[in-house]
């Protein structure tokens, strides 16, 4: 049995691959039965043209205390 979670990343400012639009991405983590977790970054057009991709996360902004 697995159980998945998504978290919504709220730094990413990626785009759409079709149509240029912003896209949302989530964190989606699995836990396997074996007490492991996959995670993917997933990322989905904020419109309703049906594209979704697995990418890489590049922050522009950052959490935490100001440096």
């Amino acid at each position: 049995m697995t159980h998945t979670q998504a978290t919504e990343v709220l730094n990413y400012f990626g785009k759409c691959d079709n149509c240029q639009y912003p896209a949302t991405a989530f964190v989606v983590a699995q836990t396997l039965s074996n007490g492991s977790v996959a995670r993917e970054l997933i990322a989905i057009c904020a419109l309703p043209c049906g594209w979704q991709s697995a990418v890489h996360h590049t922050p522009m902004t950052t959490t935490g205390p100001p440096h």
